[in-house]
């Protein structure tokens, strides 16, 4: 039987780290240390972001330094070594297709009576529609059954988590953002970066143009911490259901201040036609409940 190959293309901020959480602990997948490899935009689609290029680099260069102290402390483990060919592969899969397909089969040679591998990486989603075909006829072409993962959020929600997230990341990195994530929220949360991750009506055509229906997945992130959503995803993985702690979140930026009335509103109103494709695609009604849109 072929395994299976996961493909997580977003949307970010919509619990796509939760779910990875969840399957680098179910016993059933052989998923690793790197959740959002993050390459096949560079292979297939003629690029990838220069920040999550330097990023990568910048993991990796610190990675070698501890490394380096680790051996004249003689403090070496498996575990550290580990960790810095994880590093070295994260930033040699971005150029090269074989050390790409290397790491997913390594983590099947530690787990044999593994189904699964997954990359879940969301800006994936950000891929064209041609770059997201070719990715997937050579991870078949390498043996693997493929599969598609897509996680919604409310849109003026998504960019707000996005935004904290951010600014999260630029203070512990010790390069504070000039403004709180409030200020000018409605200038923010429409700038491209925004605004590709949350046009869903762009990124769901060019999914359910390359991959069939069953072998997609499309759900919201406000229904999925359930026993009963998990279990759905687990069947359509072709993995038993294991009972989880659904009340712990994972990635969750502080929530300390709030954007103001009218500029939560301004975002809303600029975001309408996702608001339109998702309640004409889904039902009216559900994106009602989910996302408090109706029809306005």
């Amino acid at each position: 039987m072929k395994k299976t190959f996961l493909l997580g293309v977003g949307a970010q901020k919509a619990g796509t780290t939760w779910v990875y959480k969840y399957l680098l602990n179910h016993p059933e997948c052989a998923v690793g240390r790197i959740k959002e490899m993050a390459s096949l935009g560079s292979i297939f689609d003629g690029g990838n972001s220069f920040d999550r290029r330097i990023s990568k680099i910048a993991q990796l260069k610190k990675a070698l330094g501890n490394a380096a102290l680790r051996v004249q402390l003689d403090k070496v483990t498996p575990e550290s070594t580990d960790d810095l060919l994880d590093k070295i592969q994260h930033v040699t899969a971005d150029y090269d297709w074989s050390s790409y397909l290397y790491y997913y089969a390594t983590q099947f040679e530690q787990q044999p009576e593994a189904k699964l591998t997954a990359d879940i990486t969301p800006e994936y989603g950000l891929m064209s529609e041609k770059a997201l075909a070719r990715a997937k006829t050579a991870l078949e072409k390498a043996g693997y059954q493929i599969k598609v993962l897509f996680l919604m959020r409310e849109p003026v929600e998504r960019c707000y988590s996005a935004l904290r997230m951010a600014y999260r990341r630029r203070l512990k990195a010790g390069v504070p953002m000039l403004e709180m994530p409030d200020v000018n929220f409605a200038t923010h949360a429409i700038e491209p970066w925004a605004y590709e991750r949350t046009c869903y009506e762009k990124i769901l055509p060019k999914i359910e143009s390359v991959f069939s229906p069953e072998d997609r997945y499309i759900a919201f992130s406000e229904t999925l911490f359930n026993a009963q959503s998990v279990q759905n995803l687990c069947e359509f993985l072709g993995i038993a259901f294991v009972p989880t702690n659904f009340r712990k979140r994972l990635n969750k930026s502080p929530r300390l201040v709030e954007p103001s009335v009218a500029e939560w509103a301004q975002v809303r109103d600029y975001y309408q036609a996702t608001y339109k494709y998702c309640a004409a695609k889904f039902g009216a009604d559900l994106i009602s409940d989910l996302w408090g849109y109706d029809g306005e």
